[in-house]
């Protein structure tokens, strides 16, 4: 059943879009700003992360949790081994265990203007864009965003989802892919 409606950006218009409940998911809260998504913000311990969506659907990974919002919830990342070999061991110590990146395709968020189904276009006019770079069927970009670093995900010229990372893990491509 349709409980809410979300405004979707397409670059040029907002359309309704119906969201409806999904079971044993809360709506989606908060706000994509700084360095928070929703209930999470970078830095946080796993266990913190967790705690923030105590009654969510939480399907994890090694490296990653994804917890279940209403429409769409939010994955977070967490450093693998390897990533954190590429960072200064004071900082290393610093970001193990803890919330490196999170991102959602969730209506609800934004990332300075610009909304998951936006066009490529219309986050251009909105955000200053690094260079491209791909993964799998996946375009990625970097954008500024004070104290992290914003993520888009597109394909085929859509925003599939926004994000934020912690900016010393972006800072080269290297550490980024």
């Amino acid at each position: 059943t349709v409980n809410d409606c979300a405004l979707i950006g397409d670059g040029n218009s907002l359309a309704p879009l119906p969201v409806s409940a999904t079971p044993g998911c809360p709506l989606a809260s908060g706000t994509l700003s700084g360095n928070t998504l929703g209930l999470i913000r970078l830095g946080m311990t796993r266990t913190e992360a967790r705690k923030a969506y105590p009654r969510s659907t939480n399907h994890h990974s090694k490296y990653q949790d994804f917890f279940c919002l209403t429409p769409i919830g939010v994955r977070v990342g967490y450093p693998s081994p390897k990533l954190l070999r590429t960072i200064a061991p004071r900082r290393r110590r610093a970001l193990a265990g803890r919330v490196v990146w999170a991102s959602t395709a969730n209506p609800y968020y934004t990332l300075r203007g610009v909304s998951p189904r936006a066009t490529l276009a219309a986050a251009r006019s909105h955000l200053r864009l690094g260079k491209p770079f791909h993964i799998g069927a996946n375009t990625w970009y970097l954008t500024p965003n004070g104290p992290s670093t914003g993520v888009l995900k597109v394909r085929n010229r859509i925003v599939e989802e926004i994000g934020i990372a912690e900016k010393g893990i972006t800072k080269t491509r290297r550490r980024s892919e």
